[in-house]
């Protein structure tokens, strides 16, 4: 909480239009960002969305290098609803594409090549293309593997969602090798809302899972991989004290240890749940609440886990002015995961 962190520069959209929701998903990489501006599909249906490029070229100077739309770019499907940036590969989620059945969703990849410029060179589908099945609604890379959530795939049951793990072959294709489910997918789950892989472990939310008789209390659900190439259910995690609500609402992973988001808690003060992993087995290890208590700070909101550093987002919280909203920065050793 000790860390001082100064603002450099602010990006806006560049077209200036209304409606494009600029930076509704962000994703950074080096000095390479991605920003995307998925626009509304009901007050800006004449976008497809877009996502925005742009490179650091000095302290504080971010120059846009490219804004990026599919070749096959179609009003209202929210393209740049979700993306993800490693490397040269980028990777951008189109929830509501239509693909073989009405807003089934879409993922785009793009590449950057040696001459710097981005070109769209993959397009991922469902292999069901269920009306409404959203996928695309978030996306997370980690080496050759890719993962796509689909929080409304109703296959099995209504709305219980479902996670697609891709694999980059070695020419540049991606190829589905599983699809995952948990053990005890319910109707109305959104499994598959927010995901994270870190190796040969994927972290996937389902925030509005009903637990102990009580409604959309949240859960969250760990896969591995086996040395078979198979993928399976290491671990349900839910708090301690289960009454809560929302729980798993973001999700981020780092070595052994989880963060899973639950803002709506306690009637809107929200919390942030850090779990640590021993072998296969998954401890909670510190429930963090806001730093200042005030009306519904919704901390928790978002959370990310990275080089010992865990930044949680609080969208209402008040300090500055109200619903201004704030980012509370934590130390964490994976010897120690107390916050600090």
């Amino acid at each position: 909480r000790d860390h001082r962190w100064s603002r450099h520069t602010k990006l806006t959209v560049p077209d200036r239009q209304a409606w494009r929701l600029f930076g509704y998903a962000v994703a950074l990489e080096g000095s390479t960002l991605a920003v995307g501006a998925p626009g509304n599909a009901c007050r800006s249906p004449q976008t497809s969305g877009a996502v925005h490029v742009f490179q650091r070229i000095g302290f504080g100077i971010w120059e846009r290098v490219a804004s990026l739309v599919p070749n096959d770019a179609r009003m209202c499907d929210e393209f740049g609803f979700s993306v993800a940036l490693e490397d040269d590969t980028l990777v951008v989620g189109a929830h509501l594409a239509d693909t073989g059945a009405a807003n089934a969703g879409a993922v785009y990849v793009f590449t950057r090549g040696q001459d710097g410029v981005w070109r769209e060179t993959d397009k991922l589908l469902p292999n069901a293309g269920l009306l409404a099945e959203g996928f695309g609604n978030d996306v997370a890379i980690d080496g050759n593997r890719l993962v796509v959530g689909a929080d409304n795939f109703d296959a099995q049951v209504m709305r219980g969602g479902s996670v697609y793990v891709f694999e980059r072959e070695p020419f540049g294709t991606w190829v589905l090798s599983a699809q995952l489910f948990p053990h005890d997918s319910r109707i109305h789950d959104f499994f598959g809302a927010f995901v994270d892989i870190e190796g040969d472990r994927i972290a996937v939310s389902a925030d509005r899972q009903d637990g102990n008789g009580l409604p959309q209390t949240g859960a969250a659900y760990v896969f591995v991989r086996l040395g078979d190439g198979f993928w399976v259910e290491e671990a349900k995690l839910a708090p301690k004290t289960p009454a809560h609500f929302g729980f798993g609402r973001r999700v981020s992973l780092e070595g052994s240890l989880l963060a899973v988001c639950s803002p709506i808690e306690d009637v809107g003060q929200g919390a942030l749940y850090l779990f640590q992993r021993t072998g296969r087995d998954w401890t909670e290890v510190e429930r963090i609440g806001p730093t200042v208590r005030n009306f519904r700070p919704f901390f928790g909101s978002n959370a990310v886990l990275r080089q010992g550093l865990l930044f949680v987002g609080a969208l209402g919280d008040d300090e500055a002015a109200r619903s201004a909203g704030a980012v509370d920065v934590f130390t964490v050793d994976e010897k120690d995961p107390r916050s600090r």
